[in-house]
């Protein structure tokens, strides 16, 4: 900027899966452990939707300085010590933070009103947060993206892991093909034959069954 201001612009990329979550989250996530001190870049501006000038999602962040860690061998030892001891303590920092279910971060004002949501509250008091859908591309990879899933928030392990098997299936059941074995020496030993998704599914099945 003419003031010397610096930002960084950005947009997902293309194959970018599901864009809306993805920023919405990214944004959140961002303000929400800054409140917890965690230094992180502060975002200016966003959108979650390509109903806007730039055509696209984006958003606008705060341009951080600083040296790269691949300077680490100009470090001194003390150097050193002091941006580990850095890490450690914004990793406990993390790691301290307890939420009520499993899932993404969110502001509310950036999720429909008939999503589910679990409510969480920041340090400062805070009630514009929650958690909602999963966020993570491997909900949203292919096909996955279209299908109706329950992508969260789950409110507990267990939950998790059924709903990533009744993921898994579902996206077997409808779309699954036969396949080469990406092992190239079990290639050979099945002569160079597809082998359909039924052992697949089965073991799903099974995976679902153990995890009751």
């Amino acid at each position: 900027m003419q003031d010397g201001l610096e930002v960084i612009a950005r947009m997902p990329y293309p194959k970018t899966v599901p864009k809306k979550y993805a920023i919405a989250s990214e944004v959140a996530t961002m303000d929400f452990v800054r409140l917890h001190g965690v230094p992180v870049p502060r975002v200016y501006d966003y959108s979650i939707t390509t109903q806007n000038c730039v055509g696209a999602e984006y958003m606008i962040m705060e341009k951080v300085g600083g040296k790269l860690l691949w300077d680490w061998d100009v470090l001194t030892p003390q150097g050193r010590d002091k941006i580990i001891e850095q890490i450690v303590k914004m990793e406990a920092t993390l790691f301290s933070i307890h939420f009520p279910a499993s899932g993404s971060i969110y502001y509310k004002k950036d999720l429909d009103a008939h999503v589910k949501t679990a409510e969480i509250l920041s340090p400062n008091g805070s009630p514009d947060f929650c958690i909602g859908p999963s966020a993570a591309a491997s909900w949203w990879y292919q096909e996955r993206a279209e299908m109706a899933l329950d992508r969260g928030p789950y409110a507990d392990c267990r939950e998790t892991s059924k709903a990533i098997g009744k993921r898994e299936l579902a996206w077997a059941n409808q779309y699954a093909q036969p396949r080469y074995p990406a092992d190239g020496i079990l290639r050979e030993m099945l002569d160079y034959k597809k082998i359909p998704p039924d052992d697949h599914i089965q073991t799903l099945e099974k995976y679902l069954q153990l995890s009751d």
